[in-house]
């Protein structure tokens, strides 16, 4: 199979890192960077935002082709972010991984592979477990793209309320007074009693003087059935993270918390994943891709169904109490277990310690000079 130097001049590689890869997760979408310090040669080449697509991510060999949800192309900033992956990619955990990235200005629009987010190309870069993907950028100052296919895109309480921030991956929404967001099709995210889920996101919490709702689809009045993921409930542990899953059975269900894990003025990536087991042993915890050791505090769920008549919320519950003051940036729900190194991998790749990039490379035309031959 022949590499793409036949219709882009130009390409860089990028290395993943597999000594951060702990096991092998296939499908699974890298964040690659491009700035003013590396691959900046892309922004010499593609000069204007709209160049976003002309250039194509391959495999290792150069022509197997990956689909990109370009979330940021700012020529201005020097600043552009893609999400990667497909169907069938592997990354390993015993090699380092290489992809490449192709480029040329003249080339024409790969709409085939590459969209902003919410568009086809983008939604190919997610397996079918993954929910809902919000990269925290404006759609309009009240709605955000889902970028998966499930189309779950999301609405603010009000214009800018909240409003778009810089986060810690490209732009983030800044929650105060009160703000929240609402995923508007909540059917797709109830759990049964024996379903996986696993929910994340990166937060900056302004401060720890109150107790915060990060992503909830809880009832707000009991029998409060649903999950959710929050800060702690009172007064002097404010830094602890709680998860929780109830049902209609209210003297049985999981609460499990992790101490001192959420200060303020920091950026996290946290998150859980639920196995369906309706244990606590099957409520896992990570923060910044590493697992925590947790303590129970409910540990069995009944088999009545968790199912919840609210739709989800982030940065609050129901838009009543518990509102969150911060930044949140990439959210994400899956309904399926995350691996130990799934957690991992995401945590690096979202915090751009997970690759390495070459040097540009050009291709080579075949312009032989033939001497002393007889044609």
């Amino acid at each position: 199979m022949a590499d793409l130097f036949g219709t882009y001049e130009k390409r860089i590689k990028v290395t993943i890192d597999h000594t951060d890869i702990d096991s092998d997760v296939s499908w699974f979408p890298i964040t690659n960077f491009i700035t003013s310090t590396q691959m900046e040669e892309i922004f010499t080449a593609l000069t204007l935002d709209a160049d976003f697509d002309r250039m194509q991510f391959t495999k290792a060999d150069g022509a197997t082709k990956l689909y990109a949800d370009c979330e940021m192309y700012d020529v201005s900033e020097s600043k552009a972010i893609y999400h990667i992956s497909a169907s069938g990619w592997t990354i390993s955990s015993s090699v380092d991984t290489d992809f490449y990235v192709y480029y040329q200005k003249t080339a024409d629009h790969n709409t085939t592979y590459i969209s902003k987010s919410g568009g086809t190309a983008a939604q190919s870069v997610y397996d079918g477990n993954t929910e809902f993907v919000c990269h925290g950028n404006d759609a309009t100052t009240s709605t955000m793209y889902d970028s998966t296919s499930n189309n779950h895109d999301a609405t603010k309480v009000g214009a800018n309320t909240p409003a778009e921030a810089t986060g810690k991956v490209g732009y983030g929404q800044d929650f105060a007074n009160g703000d929240s967001v609402v995923l508007l099709d909540e059917a797709d995210f109830d759990i049964n009693y024996e379903d996986e889920l696993s929910v994340e996101c990166i937060i900056y919490r302004d401060d720890i003087s109150d107790w915060e709702y990060f992503i909830s689809k809880l009832d707000a009045s009991s029998p409060w059935p649903g999950w959710e993921i929050i800060s702690g409930y009172s007064a002097g542990n404010y830094d602890d993270l709680y998860v929780q899953i109830l049902n209609t059975d209210t003297t049985k269900h999981l609460r499990v918390k992790v101490a001192n894990v959420l200060p303020a003025t920091t950026w996290l990536h946290i998150g859980f994943s639920y196995d369906g087991s309706g244990n606590a042993s099957g409520l896992t915890i990570y923060v910044n891709g590493v697992l925590q050791s947790n303590t129970v505090l409910y540990d069995t769920l009944s088999t009545n169904n968790p199912v919840s008549t609210n739709p989800v919320y982030l940065g609050s519950r129901d838009n009543a109490d518990g509102n969150f003051a911060g930044i949140m940036d990439e959210p994400r729900i899956h309904m399926a277990v995350r691996s130990a190194a799934w957690w991992k991998a995401t945590y690096n790749s979202l915090f751009g310690t997970l690759l390495t990039y070459g040097s540009e490379e050009t291709g080579v035309t075949d312009n032989s000079l033939f001497f002393g031959c007889n044609f």
